[in-house]
Parts: structure tokens; sequence; C-alpha cells
């Protein structure tokens, strides 16, 4: 018994050392492409690129700056791209703190405050993006030019009882992994929850998108702070989503774009799901006066992944109607 014990000791132990190990080697093989400014009193990572009109972009859920690179890449030629990733997640250190819309609006506001960004600005936001940008515009409705909302989450998502469950056993699961962390588990729980994340990408990955996306995993998914980070955001969501229905303050009749993922469904599950959201994001784009829906039907979940030009051609247009100019060449 006293073996066993041991054995299981030296395997903890060795399981928090090789983490911290690998943690340090990924830090020192992916230098940050960008900068780190604070923004409400936390450091972030930003990169900056281009000029222009101002264009700021919010990732999805545990995403990071990475997965907008195709999108930035298109756009830089007639904008300035803003793509930051939030506390945890790619080159943002890891900071404790509230994960709601209301606070990430906050800390958008002063992020742009301390780029001294010349505003209005257009705002794109990916799935939990896509709420952190709209509280934002209701926030502060004087900053925005318009909005791009790629495939957003939806205050009613959840309302669905199965829906419901399942982000609940998902949120146990990966709330288990995290409490566990310092013994080692994000590099096991990080690469399974990426391959399930990737698993929604429906064209060939070049070299380097899956550069990208391996940076990604490592840097976020497989690290203690970004397996944390992607946990709390995760467990917050219900929160969240209450949080959005309340705020009481409506959108600025600005332009708005709302891409939504369209193609073919995998599963009888993911049809359904599909199906659902499809309902709230043609009735929420009903309710905006300069609001237009656009399918993207190359795409599953991670349209800036799947169809970055899309994307792109929509901030083009939108920033286009906002501005009362004629659009940028493509």
């Amino acid at each position: 018994m006293r073996r066993v014990l041991a054995g299981m000791a030296v395997g903890l132990v060795a399981g928090a050392a090789g983490q911290r190990l690998a943690e340090a080697r990924d830090r020192r093989r992916f230098p940050m492409p960008g900068r780190l400014v604070e923004a409400n009193g936390n450091p972030v990572h930003v990169v900056v690129e281009g000029s222009g009109p101002v264009v700021v972009i919010d990732s999805g859920l545990g995403g990071s700056c990475l997965e907008w690179s195709s999108v930035a890449a298109d756009l830089v030629r007639d904008f300035t791209v803003v793509r930051y990733d939030r506390p945890g997640f790619g080159w943002s250190p890891a900071a404790p703190g509230d994960r709601s819309p209301v606070a990430a609006a906050r800390r958008l506001r002063a992020l742009i405050s301390a780029l001294d960004l010349p505003a209005p600005v257009l705002l794109v936001g990916h799935s939990l993006g896509g709420l952190h940008v709209r509280v934002f515009a209701c926030l502060y409705p004087e900053l925005v030019r318009g909005l791009v909302l790629v495939d957003p989450s939806h205050e009613d998502m959840l309302d669905d009882p199965s829906a419901a469950r399942s982000a609940a056993v998902m949120n146990r699961v990966m709330s288990l992994f995290a409490a566990t962390a310092f013994l080692g588990t994000p590099r096991i729980a990080g690469r399974l929850y990426t391959r399930m994340v990737a698993a929604q990408i429906r064209r060939a990955l070049d070299e380097s998108d899956r550069e990208a996306l391996h940076q990604s995993t490592l840097l976020t998914a497989c690290s203690i702070g970004g397996l944390r980070a992607a946990v709390a955001e995760m467990t917050a969501v219900p929160q969240s989503l209450r949080q959005v229905t309340s705020l009481g303050q409506p959108l600025p009749d600005v332009p708005v774009t709302l891409i939504t993922a369209a193609a073919p469904a995998r599963t009888p599950s993911e049809e359904k799901a599909r199906k659902a959201i499809h309902v709230l994001h043609e009735s929420q784009v009903a309710g905006m006066p300069q609001g237009q829906l656009v399918l993207a039907h190359e795409s599953g979940h991670l349209v800036p992944i799947d169809e970055p030009q899309l994307v792109a051609s929509c901030v083009r247009e939108v920033a286009a109607l906002g501005a009362g100019a004629a659009l940028p060449s493509a």
C-alpha cells in the first residue's frame, strides 16, 4: 500500500512539474505577436495592424487572436484591425475577475482608451464575443460605427431544457479539470477540448491554419491559466445570458450584420441546435432597424476559420454603411 501511495505521489509531482515546464517551453517557442496593454488593471495582449477606420475584434469562448489571422490579413489594407486576448487566453496573463458581458464591454472600453483609438469603431464579435460587443454598443453607443455579429450567442439559447442540460454536464466535466489543473490535467483536457472544437471546422486547413490552432491549443487550453479562464467563462454563461436580458438598454441605430452558420448539420443533435439558433438569429435581426442576416453556407460555428473572406466582406459593408461611403475595394 505504501508503495502504491508513494507511486501516486511521485506521479502527481511529476504531472505538476511537467505542466509548468511545458508551459514555460511553449512561451519561449511562441513569442507574442503584439504587446501587452493595461485595461482595467489587467494586462491584455493586443495586436494592432493596418491603418484606416478601426475594427475591434472579440473572440468566442476560449478563443484567441490567432483564430482571426485570416480575417485580419484581408482587412489590414483598408482598416486598423485590433485583435486581443481576454485574460488567461493566448498571450494575456491569467487574472481573476468578472467574466460577464458587462465586464468584457468595460474592458473593451478601457482598451480602446489605452490604445487612443479614434472613435467611432466597428465591432466584430464571434459566439460569446457577440454578446460582449452587443453590450458594448448598448453601454457606449457614441463609440460604435457598426456591428458584425459572427454566429453570436443569444440570451435565449439555453431556454431549451436539453441545451441547458448539455451545458450543465460540460460545465461539471470542465470544472473538474480546472480544479485539478495544477496536477497537469490541462495537457490532456486541453487537447480533448480543442479536438472537440476543431471538429466543427468545415474546410481543409493549410499549414498556417494548423500552426495557429496548435499555438492556440498550447497557450490557452493546455495551460493552467487558460483552462481555468475558459471554464470560468463557460460556467458564467447562464448568468451572462441573464445579464444581457436584464440590461434594458437598446442597441444604437447603427448597421448590424449577423452572420449565421449554415453548413449542413452532421448529426441530428447538431441539426436541432442549429435550427434553434437560426430562429433566434432571425428574430434578433428582425428587431434591428439596420440589421441584416447573412448565411455562411460553408461554415459550422467557427465562421472566422471556415469563411474568413465572408467575415471580411461583411465588415467592409457595415463600415461603408456606417460611414455613408463607397465600399473599400475587396
